[in-house]
């Protein structure tokens, strides 16, 4: 299966040197490729099912990415808010296309208050229909 991200989809751009990580819900890396600015493409490999051990993905089995991060040497959740084509569910021979995405580091993320549009502080539980967040 091939899995593409154009350099538009990423909110805030890898650095040269820095790795999409492709795994299944068990942590099983299943693909990766250097990010690119041109695009990024990355291979996910299915299952050999002539081996007793899980090397790839099932069919329709969901995968999730990450991002390494060459300059801290961290790993980072990416998020997808959207799709171009496809979805985060393995086919052979698929492609799919990542429309839009976060990336999100739990360690360096608090979130310090909630505002409204025009910067009053909010309860989260409020039912305005624009909530700024601030980390």
């Amino acid at each position: 299966m091939t899995l593409g991200i154009p350099n538009e989809s990423w909110m805030y751009k890898p650095e040269i040197g820095d790795e999409v990580v492709v795994c299944d819900t068990d942590g099983l890396i299943i693909g990766n490729a250097q990010y690119r600015e041109k695009g990024t493409v990355v291979t996910i490999w299915g299952d050999d099912k002539l081996t007793k051990e899980k090397d790839g993905l099932y069919i329709n089995e969901k995968f999730i990415l990450k991002l390494w991060r060459q300059s801290t040497e961290s790993i980072e959740e990416i998020t997808i808010n959207s799709w171009i084509e496809g979805s985060n569910f393995y086919t052979i021979d698929g492609i799919s296309i990542v429309g839009g995405m976060t990336v999100f580091n739990e360690c360096d993320k608090k979130l310090i208050k909630v505002t409204d549009a025009i910067g009053r502080d909010i309860k989260i539980d409020s039912k305005k229909s624009i909530l700024l967040y601030m980390y």
